[in-house]
């Protein structure tokens, strides 16, 4: 038996790839029925939202990153110690 790929289906790449063949399936034929119609409608918004992720991943992320304050990155500034320590004069919960 030959070994076979494990397949991610629910991924990104295959949720964009179902979306924009929807879409441009109903551009080509145009949509005769409420359900069709409805389709299309929630093609466009996944389409959409795929539009944003990719942007957001190839032009936001990039900047971010190339500024230095991307994730897991911390501006110094931003933050200051403290010195936290209990207060004799408080009242503590055992009493």
């Amino acid at each position: 038996m030959t070994n076979r790929p494990t397949w991610r289906w629910r991924t990104f790449p295959v949720l964009a790839a179902f979306v924009f063949g929807v879409l441009v399936a109903s551009f080509i034929d145009r949509p005769d029925s409420d359900f069709a119609v409805g389709v299309r409608i929630v093609a466009v918004i996944a389409a959409s939202a795929c539009a944003a992720h990719i942007f957001v991943v190839y032009v936001i992320a990039p900047r971010r990153t190339r500024n230095g304050n991307g994730a897991g990155a911390s501006d110094e500034a931003a933050f200051e110690d403290e010195l936290v320590y209990d207060d004799p004069q408080r009242p503590t919960k055992d009493g």
